[in-house]
């Protein structure tokens, strides 16, 4: 979706000047907004504007400060030839601020598709739809567990849809499955030679059909849904509801079709991960997080017998979701692999996905259950740690700077990774959705 962008000038820049600027940021932005005829300040705007762009500023902005004022809309200031603002607008724009303007200054171009692209989601989202397959999502096979989770009240599905205007569709998981197991074989094989990705652990051939008819399945209840934005089912409490599980299908839907998934039918997940993929542009995965802090609670449900041994243990987590590091899509990946099922729980024709996205920095972030908050963190992942025979076959061990600060911020044992330090980016995206940094460090 491209978004409407009104330029605006100021009557005493230079005419030449202005229209150069004017056409090299209308050129580069080009995939992100469609640029309406400029004004001058002090004319009406019209009703179809949704962000307010000045290509040059100048000491004339001083004067007219009473109109700019009274902009209600977003303000993106792009001075410079390079998709910035220019080196010499510091001073108003801090006057700008002072006012109470509601003015983004990027000082990279991304920066600027950042705020392009979130304006445009919160319009794709008022018509967007999650579509999460669940029958009895609070029994199953970890009730105890389950029925703990703040995505499945009534009010948490209320308060997605008065924040961010996303209808939340509830279909039935047993029935996805049956549609799925009638799927005819030859239909399952098109798919596995078309895609190729990698199946070669998946010990029978069967565990490859199941998975690709549950992949079109879903592409099925997608196109009838109409409008779906992100996808989730309750795959582990209710896995018996199915013959296999919905990883691979997650990763195709992704790949094909933008589609963004979350595990166990989370969608307070769904919705941390949908704004950081769309608004960003970079996948993003939802796993569980385990601070070394919190002893045995942790060892105790991955079946292992101790953490790592690593300097400064305190400030260290493990990152492990289904036997794994996560489910990880093929275009975040740098190892990515289909395998036989690691969970006992689900059943024994399952398959789960063993990826890796590499080491470095990454970002944690999570949406708060008001949804008036952003909890972000900068950590490290320093490498992968393996433990045969147990539920976490391939962790991920992060370091963040406070390992303390960490547990006490946490919102929820799911958490959203992204590779890289993002934080500058979802500080502009909790701007434009109106929610409060909550910066762990």
């Amino acid at each position: 979706m491209k978004i409407k962008a009104l330029p605006i000038k100021f009557s005493s820049v230079v005419e030449s000047d202005y229209e150069r600027q004017l056409q090299i940021i209308t050129q580069m932005f080009k995939d992100e907004v469609d640029f309406l005829p400029s004004l001058t300040v002090g004319e009406t705007i019209p009703d179809n504007v949704q962000v307010v762009v000045f290509p040059l500023l100048v000491g004339e902005a001083y004067k007219k400060i009473d109109f700019l004022q009274a902009i209600k809309l977003p303000i993106v200031i792009i001075t410079s030839p390079y998709g910035t603002m220019a080196m010499w607008d510091w001073e108003i724009l801090s006057y700008f601020k002072e006012r109470g303007m509601n003015v983004f200054a990027p000082y990279h171009p991304d920066l600027a598709r950042v705020v392009f692209r979130s304006i445009a989601l919160r319009e794709e989202m008022k018509a967007g739809k999650f579509l999460v397959f669940q029958d009895t999502p609070g029994d199953g096979m970890q009730a105890d567990i389950f029925k703990r989770f703040y995505w499945w009240e009534q009010e948490c599905i209320q308060r997605i849809k008065d924040k961010f205007g996303i209808e939340i569709v509830v279909k039935s998981y047993k029935e996805l499955g049956n549609n799925a197991k009638k799927i005819p074989d030859n239909l399952a094989r098109e798919q596995i030679a078309l895609h190729k990705v990698c199946t070669s652990s998946l010990s029978s051939e069967r565990k490859k059909l199941s998975a690709y008819k549950l992949y079109l399945a879903l592409k099925d209840e997608i196109e009838i849904t109409s409008n779906v934005i992100g996808i989730g089912a309750n795959c582990l409490n209710e896995s018996f509801l199915t013959d296999t599980t919905p990883c691979l299908a997650w990763n195709l839907l992704y790949k094909d079709l933008g589609i963004v998934w979350t595990c166990e039918g989370d969608t307070v997940s769904l919705l941390t991960q949908c704004l950081i993929d769309k608004a960003i542009k970079t996948p993003v995965i939802t796993t569980n997080i385990y601070p070394f802090l919190v002893g045995m609670a942790a060892l105790a449900h991955e079946k292992i017998s101790e953490f790592p041994n690593v300097p400064h243990p305190d400030d260290c987590a493990l990152l492990v979701h289904c036997g794994y590091f996560g489910f990880v899509p093929e275009t975040m990946a740098q190892r990515w692999e289909m395998k036989d099922r690691v969970l006992g729980i689900v059943d024994e024709n399952a398959h789960v996905i063993d990826a890796e996205i590499g080491t470095g920095k990454i970002t944690l972030a999570k949406l708060h259950s008001t949804f008036e908050k952003l909890f972000i963190c900068a950590a490290e992942l320093e490498k992968y740690v393996q433990y045969p025979g147990s539920d976490c076959r391939n962790g991920g061990l992060i370091r963040v700077s406070d390992g303390h600060r960490l547990v006490e911020k946490l919102y929820s044992h799911h958490v959203s990774v992204i590779k890289g330090n993002k934080k500058d980016e979802l500080n502009i995206v909790c701007r434009l959705f109106g929610l409060t940094v909550d910066d762990v460090g």
